[in-house]
């Protein structure tokens, strides 16, 4: 982990305000390349779409 939301950290129910803006945490992957196999917002919709 690199980073951690403070603001978040005392207001939690900020995250169902507006949960892309009330990010938790930032990480830095190991793997760079492994950000490829990510799903992306359109295809996580059909994924769940499809469940």
């Amino acid at each position: 982990m690199t980073e951690v939301n403070e603001a978040v950290v005392d207001a939690p129910e900020s995250v169902n305000q507006d949960a892309y803006a009330a990010w938790l945490f930032k990480m830095t992957p190991d793997n760079a390349a492994d950000l490829d196999k990510m799903l992306d917002a359109t295809a996580y919709q059909a994924v769940a779409d499809a469940a």
